[in-house]
């Protein structure tokens, strides 16, 4: 069996990107994701390469006294986010690898939303989030979090800032950008983070490595400076989608 050449002579990877190079992104929201919306308050849809994740939105929707009180007493948290995500997976077993996914990506999204989140003007409420992972070619997490998001400002949720995630890998001493499954499962290095677009401050960092990482932080700054290729994406697509809306409500109430 032939060696796999990851990164060619002349640089470039096996689907021919740059190392520093993300995958091909597109971003749908609202009725352009081709499901039924009407009992969700956003919904959005995020390819990244072959890797697609829907994101459903419901919320914030206010609990009752009992739970109110009891859920005030457990968490500081004046709102609280609900997530539950399932992966392209038809057989799924309780207690195997893809429930374990599916939970550790859940739990990633409430405490990075829950920074985020201007939860004061929610107070005893709840935000429920479904995601739906149609392919996984790598990155999941981070195509969740960035669907999660467009979900989210759909939905009209306040937020202190907008986030976008990527994912680097390292292959060959050499970084790669927002790399592929079988970039992945090559690597010596995965880093995936999340980061407030304004300040760019990290709000979610998780990073596993094989082997002691001398350039962390120069690592980090490269991805971050790689997610703002979806921020620029995801801006131009919200704003489109605002003024289209605004449009076609306008041209309704004539």
């Amino acid at each position: 069996m032939a060696k796999i050449e990851y990164i060619s002579v002349e640089g470039l990877r096996v689907d021919g990107r740059r190392p520093a190079e993300v995958r091909n992104i597109e971003i749908l929201c609202g009725p352009e994701c081709g499901v039924d919306v009407s009992n969700y308050d956003g919904v959005s849809q995020v390819t990244q390469g072959l890797t697609k994740a829907q994101a459903f939105v419901k919320g914030p929707t206010d609990v009752g006294r009992n739970k109110q009180r009891s859920q005030l007493e457990a968490s500081d948290s004046p709102v609280e986010i609900q997530c539950e995500v399932v992966m392209p997976c038809e057989k799924r077993a309780t207690g195997n690898k893809m429930d374990h996914q599916s939970a550790d990506i859940a739990q990633t999204v409430i405490a990075t939303f829950e920074r985020i989140v201007l939860s004061h003007f929610y107070k005893n409420s709840v935000i429920h989030i479904f995601v739906n992972v149609l392919e996984n070619d790598g990155g999941v997490k981070a195509t969740v979090i960035n669907a999660v998001l467009v979900a989210l400002v759909h939905a009209g949720i306040a937020m202190r800032d907008l986030i976008v995630a990527c994912t680097a890998a390292m292959l060959n001493r050499q970084l790669l950008i927002d790399p592929n499954q079988l970039e992945l499962n090559a690597s010596i290095m995965e880093l995936t983070l999340a980061a407030s677009v304004s300040k760019e401050e990290i709000i979610y960092l998780d990073l596993k490595s094989k082997h002691a990482i001398k350039s962390v932080e120069e690592i980090i700054l490269n991805t971050i400076q790689a997610s703002k290729q979806f921020s620029i994406l995801a801006k131009t697509k919200l704003k489109k989608y605002a003024r289209d809306y605004l449009e076609l409500n306008s041209a309704v109430h004539v």
